[in-house]
């Protein structure tokens, strides 16, 4: 069966066969960009050599518009800026190129990654020194313990009378024991805990933690995750899956590459992160 040209998807900048994909294959591109939507630096190829060769990299600036792929790109440029700039281990010199490079809510989603995972680590650290709190003291109190002590042995004599009433001998025929009661006072130890303005006291003198890099870092994911739309990895996978053919206009090795592209580089920056399809399924869309 013969198929005509015109029945044949052609893959172009203004084509819509991949546009309501997430990653489509081909990069759809706009011809109006506005060269103010991107930030020069000049980097260093060796950062740890001030005399390094330096070289100037264009990093495009996110803002509501921005597509996933864009996002994407970013998050990896972002940190590439940051190690050629040599700031990538000084998390408020690297936060202060992100915020120069998004805007918007882009800009508001990173500030508020950072201010979450340091309120978040504050937290911790409160509740670290109030657990810390001394938890058992003495207390003093009077509990009266009846105990039962012998007194010292006393003893009587008894005299033994004759009929005409005479002494016939004085005896100790026994001797009596006394007995008596008395309380003995005690002071015990009872846990107690800290008072409500001890715990208060003990937190307010936690002081907040600094930003750390780590959170920096993270927050250029978390940029991905606000554009990305909901359950985007398995949307990815079902699209690359079910939908991609190779269009007319390209060339096996480049169907091949975008591929592969997509899979290993695009697809792993998708959260939950670092997740992609297996050697024997990208084998099987491309047969």
């Amino acid at each position: 069966m013969k198929v005509s040209s015109s029945s044949v998807a052609k893959a172009t900048a203004t084509s819509t066969k991949f546009s309501n994909h997430i990653l489509p294959l081909i990069e759809i591109k706009e011809d109006d960009e506005d060269t103010r939507d991107y930030t020069r630096f000049k980097l260093r190829s060796d950062p740890t050599k001030p005399d390094s060769p330096q070289y100037t990299f264009n990093l495009k600036v996110l803002n509501n518009e921005s597509t996933l792929r864009q996002a994407i790109v970013y998050s990896k440029e972002a940190l590439l800026v940051c190690t050629g700039l040599g700031v990538n281990l000084d998390a408020m010199a690297s936060l202060a190129i992100i915020n120069r490079t998004t805007k918007d809510q882009v800009n508001g989603t990173v500030n508020n990654h950072v201010n979450g995972l340091q309120e978040r680590e504050w937290k911790k650290l409160k509740t670290f020194a109030v657990n810390a709190l001394p938890r058992t003291r003495a207390v003093a109190f009077q509990a009266e313990v009846l105990h039962v002590a012998p007194s010292p042995e006393v003893a009587f004599q008894a005299e033994v009378l004759n009929r005409d009433g005479s002494v016939r001998t004085a005896e100790v025929p026994f001797v009596a024991e006394v007995f008596e009661v008395h309380a003995v006072p005690e002071i015990p130890f009872q846990p107690e805990r800290p008072t409500p303005a001890e715990i208060q006291a003990c937190a307010d003198s936690v002081t907040i933690p600094a930003v750390h890099i780590d959170w920096v870092h993270s927050s250029v994911n978390a940029i991905v995750t606000m554009i990305a739309p909901t359950k985007a990895l398995a949307l990815a996978k079902r699209q690359l899956r079910r939908e991609v053919r190779k269009p007319s206009s390209m060339t096996i090795r480049q169907f091949v590459n975008r591929i592969r592209t997509i899979n290993d580089v695009e697809m792993k920056r998708l959260p939950p992160f670092e997740q992609n399809l297996e050697r024997d399924e990208i084998l099987e869309i491309l047969y």
